[in-house]
C-alpha cells in the first residue's frame, strides 16, 4: 500500500448494490461493493465482461444511483463527508450551467 492510503478515502463507495428491472425479473448487478479511493491513488477495475465494473463507475461518477448502500466524497481529504447526493442534487448542476 502507498502512502496515500492511510489517509482518509477521497472517495468511497460503501455497500453498494445495484439492481435493474426487466420485465418481471430483476437483475442484481452489484450486491454488497465496497471501495476506497485515497488522494493521489491510480486506480484500475479489471474484471470480465458483465461483472459490474461500468456500473460501479457509474455509482462512484454520480452518474447513477445505487439500489442500496451509499457512495461519499470528502473533499479535502477529510475536512468533511459529504453524501454524492448532494452532489448530484446541489453542486453538480451548478458545475454544468453554462458559463455567461
Amino acid at each position: 500500500m502507498s502512502s496515500a492510503t492511510s489517509s482518509s478515502p477521497l472517495l468511497a463507495g460503501i455497500d453498494l448494490e445495484r439492481e435493474y428491472r426487466t420485465g418481471p425479473e430483476i437483475v442484481r448487478v452489484l450486491r454488497g461493493a465496497s471501495v476506497e479511493i485515497h488522494a493521489g491513488e491510480v486506480v484500475a477495475l479489471v474484471g470480465a465482461s458483465g461483472v459490474g465494473k461500468s456500473t460501479l463507475l457509474h455509482l462512484l461518477g454520480a452518474l447513477d444511483r445505487p439500489t442500496a448502500g451509499r457512495v461519499v466524497f470528502q473533499p479535502g481529504g477529510g475536512l468533511r463527508e459529504q453524501s454524492i447526493e448532494l452532489l448530484v442534487r446541489d453542486i453538480l448542476p451548478r458545475l454544468r450551467e453554462p458559463r455567461q
